[in-house]
């Protein structure tokens, strides 16, 4: 049915809402973009994408959450 709009997707969010828990368009952005980062986007590509005028604006996207902590421990404590 054409182009899915913002209102489209909150729409959507709102229907589902209640199967949803803590869902929403700023989550699902913030989703988008640290997948693509940690898939290895690179930084300029993932602010070309998310429309960010500034890099600086999408390096929030890089923090490390504690589970990527955890895994970055976990790199050197695996046995090979």
């Amino acid at each position: 049915r054409g182009q899915l709009t913002p209102r489209g997707i909150q729409s959507l969010i709102e229907k589902y809402k209640e199967d949803l828990e803590d869902l929403s368009p700023h989550s699902l952005r913030h989703t988008f973009c640290k997948n693509l980062i940690d898939a290895g986007v690179g930084l300029e590509m993932v602010a070309a994408l998310a429309g960010h005028e500034s890099l600086e604006t999408t390096k929030r996207y890089c923090e490390p959450s504690p589970e990527d902590l955890a895994l970055a421990v976990a790199l050197i404590s695996k046995e090979e």
